[in-house]
């Protein structure tokens, strides 16, 4: 994983990210991610929250890989730096004459980020001066190779944060529509019943 994000980094760094399009089906990749945490996930972990809209597009045209890859190192950081409380991942998309932005929106109740470190988070290998990275573990590449992924699909990423309080990191990116049928839909209306 660690030299894998050190390939992404650097291609981001160097402007050398490609991006293909490919259609993907996003509730398979959430799947895939909430799949891969719960079989690495220790018992101290916190709790993963996602809300995913059921009106996503069932099929969307983009870079699956990378799409997955901004999935994963938001959570990653979440839980990373959450030692009380929980991570929540809310997934939608927005509709625009294009297709639709997707929208992500990752929020913890970790450690926090201080207001002088998160203009530097895009800078070469970036760590807090108060190890905040170290001490958890890893490279400290997480949300610079989220920066330049986003960047590099034409998207922007917002962060906010407050320190001892938690972080939010919210991405918008991009995506033609493949199939706009809901990815979630209820079939035979009719015959439901709910208690």
């Amino acid at each position: 994983d660690r030299i894998e994000d050190i390939l992404d980094y650097t291609e981001t760094d160097t402007g050398r990210l490609i991006v293909s399009e490919n259609e993907y089906i996003l509730s398979s990749v959430i799947n895939d991610i909430i799949v891969s945490r719960r079989m690495s996930n220790k018992d101290d972990a916190p709790e993963l929250i996602f809300d995913i809209d059921a009106g996503i597009p069932s099929v969307l045209l983009g870079d699956e890989k990378k799409i997955k890859k901004i999935l994963k190192h938001l959570i990653d950081n979440g839980i990373k730096f959450t030692k009380k409380g929980g991570v929540y991942v809310r997934v939608y998309t927005i509709q625009k004459e294009y297709g639709v932005t997707l929208r992500i929106q990752e929020r913890d109740t970790g450690i926090g980020i201080a207001e002088e470190e998160l203009g530097r988070i895009k800078d070469k290998f970036y760590q807090s001066s108060g190890g905040r990275n170290r001490k958890a573990g890893g490279l400290g590449l997480g949300l610079s190779i989220v920066c330049g992924m986003v960047s590099a699909m034409e998207g922007f990423i917002q962060i906010e944060s407050t320190v001892g309080i938690g972080t939010t990191v919210s991405v918008s990116i991009p995506q033609k529509v493949a199939n706009e049928a809901p990815s979630l839909a209820v079939d035979k209306r009719d015959e439901l019943c709910l208690a």
